[in-house]
């Protein structure tokens, strides 16, 4: 995967803030929902056909992690029993 140039990665984060300011939320939270976009396909897919329920909050600790293979195994620890004990 190609590293973003640093004004590229600025450019976005101009754009999450002018969102922000649109909508009127914090920056956090629209990096929060932007983010929500990154997870691996297979993920996205099981949350959309309802084989997988986690709460955003517990979601946005999957999504910083850039690999695919981490963010499985990630959900898989989020979504197994003991991981609501």
């Amino acid at each position: 995967m190609p590293m973003e140039s640093s004004e590229s990665v600025a450019a976005v984060a101009r754009q999450i803030a002018d969102a922000a300011r649109q909508v009127g939320v914090t920056r956090a939270r629209a990096r929060q929902i932007a983010n929500l976009v990154l997870p691996a396909p297979a993920i996205q897919e099981a949350i959309l056909v309802g084989e997988l329920r986690l709460i955003e909050r517990q979601f946005r600790n999957v999504v910083p992690l850039v690999n695919w293979d981490e963010q499985r195994n990630r959900v898989d620890h989020l979504s197994s029993p003991a991981a609501f004990g």
